[in-house]
């Protein structure tokens, strides 16, 4: 039940981080912004590790949702 989780994590994760990358060089070249756009505050926060915090609550978040399932519902290893 985790693997779907950080996938979603990663999927939401790679595109942000890349589009904040991508507009941070673009506007840094052009010198004609004072304040950033939102997709680069996101990849800071991202980079200055959101990523691990991300993927800190997804964990915690599945626990809990495992916990509340029934028995008969839960995967035996």
């Amino acid at each position: 039940m985790m693997l779907p989780v950080l996938m979603v994590v990663e999927i939401l994760d790679i595109p942000m981080v890349l589009v904040g990358a991508l507009l941070d060089f673009i506007y840094a070249n052009l010198g004609s912004y004072t304040v950033p756009p939102w997709q680069v505050g996101v990849m800071t926060a991202l980079n200055g590790g959101g990523r691990l915090a991300l993927s800190i609550a997804a964990a915690i978040s599945v626990n809990i949702v495992t916990e509340k399932l029934p028995h008969r519902l839960r995967i035996n290893p």
